[in-house]
């Protein structure tokens, strides 16, 4: 029985606090500075709920179990919703409070997420994330069908709620884009606020393209037999950037950081259905690059131009493969994604808007009223404490 206790309990830590970052990642942060901005990748924070795309378990408040224990979702969409929008509070809660009491760092939370499929990347690449569109009908598993219609639509719905409702929360803001990839904002934001220190929370891999001198990523890291939390900084940024590849490459990791997305672009995210060029997995593409700067003068300014980088690349590959990797960089890189967002005169004024908040005061009643529209929804207190404070 105390078994059956235990990993209830289990279960339901782990999806709660799955993506909270542990108090030394902050500790490590107060070196710096005494005040940083926190952007987090809602999709991260709710990663669990992408698992069921994939196929595999999902651990929620210990409601489910899709590979084991083969039963629906008892909920319905506005109270799936809730319970996300819940964590999400609490993770105001965590950041504004409890970090600020035990590390002295004021921090100023900014969720991120996107809505539709990004009509940037499909110009170039119609196939762009096909691999993680859902085709509901075509499912045989009438469990799994039914799940994951009900996640995607509470999912959808608590985006679409909390991009209003953290407008209300002191200091605390919320953008979702309509039709762009959302991973780009945190560069997006960076170049708004030149001289703040800057946070990411997402184990994303293309997020490890932001970190300098004044931008880290937390990641937490699930290996085989424990989990490992990481603050990700110039020091140790090539530790995580080409899995696959021992300390014999040291050099040519080195020389490859810089050209990371460079790499990516050449090798391929299958994650988001890009596909690289055959035969150049993590260690020759590394060598490449590392050629490439030795022997013909690679630097960063040359891959800022399609005709830059096209020079470059003739060097190695045939003109069908200098397209394709052409191609797969804007789709990659983060400073070519910003550069075609900010000339959307609309877009940019909006998170110039939606940054406003985190220095203007908010209404914390209309915010407890707005909440209340959501059924079974109980986080009034940590709120009043996230005021407070």
């Amino acid at each position: 029985m105390q078994n059956n206790v235990t990993k209830q309990h289990y279960r339901s830590e782990f999806v709660r606090f799955l993506s909270r970052p542990p108090i030394n990642v902050f500790q490590s942060l107060s070196q710096f500075t005494d005040h940083a901005v926190v952007l987090i990748d809602y999709d991260n924070l709710a990663q669990y709920l992408y698992s069921l795309y994939d196929g595999k378990y999902v651990y929620m408040h210990g409601l489910l179990d899709i590979a084991m224990d083969r039963q629906m979702i008892m909920l319905d969409v506005p109270q799936l919703a809730s319970l996300l929008i819940s964590d999400i509070v609490d993770y105001i809660y965590y950041l504004r409070v409890k970090v600020k009491n035990e590390t002295g760092l004021n921090l100023f939370p900014v969720f991120f997420s996107a809505v539709g499929i990004s009509r940037y990347h499909v110009r170039y690449d119609e196939q762009y994330k096909a691999n993680r569109r859902l085709s509901f009908y075509k499912l045989d598993d009438p469990v799994l069908t039914y799940n994951i219609r009900l996640v995607h639509g509470a999912k959808r719905l608590a985006v679409k709620l909390m991009n209003e409702l953290l407008l209300l929360v002191p200091n605390t803001t919320s953008i979702v884009l309509d039709r762009w990839e959302a991973d780009f904002l945190p560069k997006v934001i960076e170049r708004f606020a030149p001289n703040s220190v800057i946070l990411t929370l997402s184990n994303d891999s293309d997020m490890l393209q932001l970190v300098s001198d004044r931008h880290f990523v937390w990641r937490r890291l699930h290996m085989k037999k424990e989990r490992r939390d990481v603050l990700v900084t110039n020091k140790n940024v090539h530790l995580h950037m080409f899995k696959g590849v021992n300390s014999n490459y040291a050099e040519h990791i080195q020389k490859s950081v810089p050209f990371y997305t460079l790499c990516k672009a050449i090798m391929g995210d299958p994650g988001d259905n890009v596909i690289g060029i055959k035969g150049y997995g993590p260690v020759r593409t590394v060598k490449l690059v590392s050629y490439l700067v030795d022997k013909h003068d690679l630097t960063p300014d040359v891959v800022k131009s399609d005709d830059g980088l096209r020079k470059m690349l003739r060097n190695v590959f045939n003109e069908k493969e200098v397209e394709q990797i052409i191609v797969n960089f804007k789709l990659v890189d983060y400073d070519r994604i910003a550069d075609e967002f900010e000339k959307e005169t609309n877009e940019v004024e909006y998170i110039h808007e939606r940054l406003r908040n985190i220095t203007e005061g908010a209404n914390l009643v209309d915010a407890l009223n707005t909440f209340d529209l959501l059924p079974s929804f109980v986080a009034k207190y940590q709120l009043y404490q996230v005021y407070k404070c």
